[in-house]
């Protein structure tokens, strides 16, 4: 976890930076007040050690702590005690990045007060999408208990309770505590909300004492001086000039990506790529999380030039060879070890192997997702079907050790997420797999050597794919790797922040004609 040394003396330097700013702003005093920014594969964060004063404290005294709230040097340095509270709230939403706690007297005496800060005026809209939330005061319970964590646990609570964005409503107050900020983009910009949150709780008062009757600004007033600075159709500030690319490989990932929410690849898309194909003789290329011979229907339509990267490039698969050409399988000793672990758990999952899909449920319940791979089966055409099985997870005749696994997937949607936890918590000591999300309602387990970007390391050494002239497009963690290793990469509009980043461009979302407006005139 910890070897990119650059990465971690960078983290370490960005949050030691952000904590200066917070005393330099005059928003915290003494030892009061820290700041936290999360890694870019979100498994640890640096914060602000305990206790320590500003004037003395340096970079290397910034602690890196995991999402369990785990330290992960040894040092006789104490994180902030708030690391659990920073903590759960990077498990909530996996768009913030970097996490504020002050103790600044604007914010804390309406805090305090137990009151939400309203939105008066343009400068609060400007920022703040409606009223500042103040969340309820903890129990007597809860204090007593993992006081910290239960801070955290009472922010979420009332995000939830009133449907609040995270990142459109990027603080909090904690009744008689103090307010909390994030950012969904970098630790200094989440001081810089802290501060203006201490300028438009300052206003707020201001404004009471003058006017006590004063309620909110008009709603669509607050409306428009947000969405001019954050809306999709955003123009406040100087616009980017758009680059000019050119390429002549695309490469596009399927769900989520090429294929809407109803698992259809959108007309407009398929026009745009055929035109790319036909007339400006583009190479089309899938790179999938699926295994080969579930993607037929969608190979039919695009029509790829090179073999499908499938199961995240553990299998590449030649349509045109009929022959997989490249496999990766999970080590036969670890891969029972997987399954032994999956099924002890009572974890709906699957395995893929290089020619068909295995499914594990307890009693052989059919939930969710495999009434989704049974009714998807049913309406292919029959060439384009596969082989599935189903099976019960307590099934002990099954022999894991004559397949060659080249994946499994965790159905996190229908399985006890604690069972979940123990699952992950046992695979955490592999070093032959990795885990990643495909998709919020997975978890896929990984040999490692194997994910798309290596996969398109293969076609560029065995079919002389340039990836110096290639672009991809992509939604999701797995994706990242292939936007790494091509000189373009597109993330789609409802992609986590994190992926967004990795990406040159974002655009629109997959239901949308994204694809094709972002392609049109690059034929």
């Amino acid at each position: 976890m910890l070897k990119n040394k650059e990465q971690i003396a960078k983290l370490k330097q960005e949050v030691y930076e952000a904590n200066m700013l917070l005393y330099k702003y005059k928003l915290a005093i003494h030892t009061w007040g820290n700041v936290s920014a999360i890694s870019e594969d979100r498994k640890f964060m640096a914060i602000k050690p305990s206790g320590i004063a500003y004037e003395t404290m340096t970079a290397d005294d910034m602690v890196l702590v995991d999402l369990d709230n785990n330290l992960l040097e040894n040092k006789a340095i104490n994180p902030s005690s708030d690391t659990p509270t920073h903590a759960l709230l990077y498990k909530q939403d996996s768009r913030i990045k970097a996490i504020v706690h002050t103790h600044s007297p604007y914010a804390v005496a309406w805090a305090q007060a137990g009151q939400d800060i309203p939105c008066l005026g343009t400068t609060h809209a400007d920022n703040f999408y409606g009223s500042v939330p103040c969340a309820r005061e903890l129990s007597d319970e809860e204090i007593n208990g993992q006081y910290e964590h239960n801070t955290g646990l009472v922010i979420v609570e009332h995000f939830l309770k009133n449907k609040l964005d995270f990142i459109a409503n990027s603080a909090c107050l904690v009744k008689e505590h103090g307010p909390f900020v994030w950012s969904g983009k970098s630790a200094t910009d989440a001081v810089n909300l802290a501060l203006t949150l201490e300028e438009i709780a300052k206003m707020a008062l201001f404004t009471k004492q003058i006017n006590p009757n004063a309620k909110h600004a008009n709603l669509t007033l607050q409306n428009k001086h947000y969405q001019r600075k954050h809306g999709k159709n955003a123009y406040y500030g100087q616009k980017r000039k758009e680059k000019k690319i050119s390429f002549q490989n695309i490469v596009f990932d399927l769900d989520g990506t090429l294929l809407d929410k109803d698992k259809n690849i959108l007309n407009s898309t398929l026009s745009i790529l055929n035109q790319l194909h036909q007339q400006a003789n583009k190479k089309l290329i899938i790179a999938t999380g699926r295994p080969w011979y579930f993607t037929k229907r969608y190979i039919s339509q695009v029509k790829p030039d090179l073999p499908i990267i499938s199961c995240n490039g553990s299998l590449i698969y030649d349509f045109k060879a009929k022959k997989v050409i490249f496999i990766n399988p999970i080590e036969s000793k670890i891969a029972k070890f997987v399954f032994d672990v999956l099924k002890k758990e009572e974890i709906t999952f699957l395995i893929y192997s290089d020619q068909q899909i295995y499914a594990f449920s307890k009693n052989k319940e059919k939930k969710d997702w495999f009434i989704w791979l049974e009714k998807t089966q049913k309406a292919l055409e029959k060439e384009e079907q596969f082989d599935i099985d189903f099976f019960d997870t307590a099934n002990s005749d099954f022999d894991i050790n004559k397949l060659k696994v080249v994946k499994f997937l965790m159905i996190k949607s229908d399985s006890n997420l604690k069972n979940i936890e123990n699952a992950v918590e046992q695979f955490k000591n592999l070093d032959k797999i990795y885990l990643l999300s495909s998709s919020p309602k997975v978890i896929d387990i990984m040999p490692v050597g194997s994910s798309k970007g290596d996969g398109l390391k293969i076609l560029a050494k065995d079919f002389n794919l340039e990836l110096n002239a290639t672009i991809s497009f992509g939604d999701e963690a797995n994706d990242v790797s292939m936007f790494e290793v091509c000189k373009y990469s597109v993330a789609m509009g409802q992609a986590d922040h994190y992926v967004r980043e990795k990406a040159s461009f974002s655009i629109e979302n997959h239901n949308s004609d994204a694809i094709f407006n972002f392609l049109k005139d690059k034929i």
